[in-house]
């Protein structure tokens, strides 16, 4: 709806429209949506579970332990995992898709696991999006998971027990990968 206003204000702008029509339109409310994660059981459960598509699983579970939006997990390369500068584990080095923002998030050791072994270009081999409908709601119902889960709650996921760990919240959105400046944070 905002977009839709902005590009009458540009239209009136470039004399496309006689008259300014956002000043005859009402506002509209957006509810906001129901934010759905896992918990801490629940990412058990799916661990656990088996899923039709290994590289489904994986690259799933890996947004969990890092919050990685899927369109920077299909596109994760092995160049963008780097030693961390003590030289006791690995970062993610990386410019997300969504923000632009460039990110250096540390690695556990359990998803760096997820990965595999390592060689060049892309991490999580074959992941399309395909398999985000009906193949990732199978396994989600397979771990008895009833909640409606789609890939970016894995992201949410990530994020609510990093909430809970860190009570700093520009701690928690620096780690998110969003911008930091004073923008209005959209996900």
């Amino acid at each position: 709806y905002r977009k839709f206003r902005g590009l009458l204000a540009i239209a009136l702008r470039d004399k496309l429209l006689q008259e300014n029509i956002n000043l005859y339109l009402d506002r509209i409310d957006v509810k906001p949506n129901k934010i759905e994660f896992l918990t801490q059981q629940e990412l058990l459960n799916l661990s656990k579970a088996p899923c039709e598509i290994p590289v489904l699983k994986k690259a799933s579970l890996f947004s969990c332990l890092t919050g990685l939006r899927y369109s920077d997990v299909q596109r994760l390369e092995w160049s963008n995992i780097v030693p961390n500068l003590e030289g006791t584990g690995y970062n993610i080095r990386t410019r997300t898709k969504k923000t632009q923002a460039e990110i250096s998030l540390p690695l556990s050791p359990d998803a760096l696991e997820l990965c595999g072994e390592r060689s060049d270009g892309v991490v999580f081999i074959g992941l399309n999006r395909n398999m985000l409908n009906a193949p990732l709601r199978r396994w989600i119902s397979e771990a008895g998971i009833t909640k409606h889960i789609t890939f970016h709650s894995f992201r949410h996921s990530c994020i609510s027990k990093m909430n809970n760990r860190c009570k700093i919240p520009y701690v928690v959105k620096y780690l998110d990968g969003h911008s930091l400046s004073g923008e209005t944070d959209r996900r």
